[in-house]
Order: structure tokens, then sequence, then C-alpha cells
């Protein structure tokens, strides 16, 4: 099922133009996926086919790394930034269990993609932000964070 799933791969509508508007603003993007390597690189041959730079660092289930929900993935990119823990750092992510948790609990802002539109303020669970396409994300990233006078 997984190899199936990446032979289909295919990025999200807004991928593209949110990358591109990302490293526009010199804004570095990272990975922590449940996913494995050769699906993360599928995922970067579509994205760098766009001139996008690969994203970095990559966590993934083969990483010796614990996986999502625990910190230590987001951790690793704070670390590997060699920026301090904080809010900051905005993870964007499609589950509120292991995404929104787990960069909750290492300091992070979040923002959850709720494609199907089925989130709800009485959920235990509640992100920063919260979108229904990666188009919409820019907006909030510009209403939450100061982007050097933007």
């Amino acid at each position: 099922m997984e190899e199936e799933g990446r032979n289909t791969l295919q990025l999200m509508p807004g991928a593209i133009e949110l990358g591109h508007w990302l490293s526009s603003h010199g804004i570095p993007m990272a990975l922590v996926t449940r996913n494995v390597n050769c699906t993360v690189e599928r995922f970067h041959v579509l994205w760098e086919a766009h001139g996008l730079s690969p994203l970095c660092p990559v966590v993934t289930r083969e990483s010796p790394i614990p996986p999502k929900p625990d910190p230590a993935g987001i951790i690793h990119v704070f670390d590997t930034w060699g920026v301090p823990l904080g809010p900051e750092l905005l993870m964007v992510g499609d589950s509120l269990s292991n995404d929104v948790v787990f960069a909750q609990a290492a300091g992070a802002s979040t923002a959850y993609l709720d494609v199907d539109k089925k989130y709800s303020n009485a959920s235990a669970i509640i992100p920063d932000l919260v979108v229904s396409s990666l188009a919409e994300l820019p907006k909030g990233v510009l209403e939450r964070f100061s982007l050097g006078g933007l």
C-alpha cells in the first residue's frame, strides 16, 4: 500500500507556490514524517522539478530519531538549524494527534492543515493556526510572525 502511494505521490495544491514564497523570504523548510526514505526521495524529485531546494533536515521513520508524536524530530530540526527552541518555528501538519502534539511538546508554533474542514474549537488539541489549504499559509504566517519588515 505504501509503495502504491509513493508511485502515485502528488504534491498538495499550493505546495509549490508556498515553497517559492517561503524560499523568497529566506524561511528554511524541513520535513518530519512517518514515511520512509524512498517516499521522501520521490517527494524531492517532484519538489526539485519546480526549482525548489530539498527540505533539510529530513526525519523519517527510518531515522534513528523517535517518530512523531515524540518531539525529538522537531528538536532535531531546531538543533540542525542552530536556533533555540521556541515559537518562532512553525510546524505545519495535517494530524492533530501527531503533528500538532509533537510540535507543541517542543515549544513550536503549529498550523493545522484541515483540508476536510472538520476541525472544531472544542478539540482538546488547539493549534495556533488552522488553514484549509497550503495557499492560506502565507497570510497566516504574515499575521503571526515578523518577517523582517514585511
